[in-house]
């Protein structure tokens, strides 16, 4: 199989074969060259300029230089993304478009676990919410919680966390119960 490593000489038999590079918009702190290598100017998640610690290259294609307050494609150096769908996670970039993402997913999610559970979504996460301050157990005698895959439990918790911020103290699968 061809794996190709940029930014590194070609050592084995190679082929050609296309990539993905990560890319990001940014904005130039300073005249920069196409191909350059940058990385964010201090504080900053959008403002690139040269410095020590470089995360990626100005677009190579321009033809031109970025003037400053210019925005460009930043190109991520490779093997530096955490993560590649369609959109990727890098430790330098603030997540707020990914979480709002995983964020909309983990909604979808809750919302048909719901369905699943013959719950409101919301008083699905109210309950949620209570047994995660108080541990108190939500009292359900439909006992229409019992006919769901309790491996699923875990799944939950990892969507509530998401769309909340907050996760139980320890792990833990329902929080229904019945007055039987």
């Amino acid at each position: 199989m061809n794996n190709p490593e940029l930014g590194k000489l070609i050592t084995t038999d190679a082929r050609r074969d296309a990539i993905h590079i990560a890319i990001a918009p940014v904005i130039a702190g300073h005249d920069l060259a196409p191909g350059q290598r940058v990385g964010f100017a201090i504080g900053s998640t959008e403002i690139v300029r040269v410095c020590d610690n470089p995360i990626g290259i100005v677009d190579p294609f321009l033809k031109e230089v970025v003037n400053k307050g210019e925005r460009f494609y930043l190109f991520l150096l490779p093997n530096t993304i955490m993560s590649l769908r369609h959109e990727w996670v890098h430790p330098a970039f603030d997540s707020e478009s990914i979480v709002a993402s995983n964020k909309s997913e983990s909604i979808a999610w809750i919302n048909d676990w719901a369905d699943q559970l013959q719950q409101n979504p919301k008083s699905l996460m109210e309950a949620a919410a209570r047994w995660i301050e108080f541990e108190d157990y939500t009292y359900d005698n439909s006992e229409s919680y019992k006919h769901v895959d309790y491996d699923k439990w875990p799944e939950f918790w990892r969507h509530y966390e998401i769309v909340t911020g907050t996760k139980p103290k320890s792990d833990t699968d329902t929080f229904f119960t019945c007055s039987c």
